[in-house]
């Protein structure tokens, strides 16, 4: 399941359209190793997504 990116207008959350960010929290028997819960931006430009089966949050930053 795509995470999808929340942005932030004029101090509001508004949803935007999903878009896959992360991918390969499943095997490919169908079990799961983390479930990806939430992603957040952070005010460093890198997007912060918690994975509540792992225990997990994880900082996404572009490549260059």
């Amino acid at each position: 399941m795509p995470i999808s990116l929340r942005s932030i207008r004029s101090g509001v959350r508004t949803l935007t359209a999903p878009q896959a960010l992360v991918t390969g929290f499943q095997n490919a028997d169908g079990t799961r190793w983390g479930r990806s819960v939430d992603a957040i931006p952070g005010p460093d430009g890198a997007i912060y997504l918690s994975d509540d089966a792992a225990g997990l949050v994880y900082r996404l930053t572009p490549a260059c």
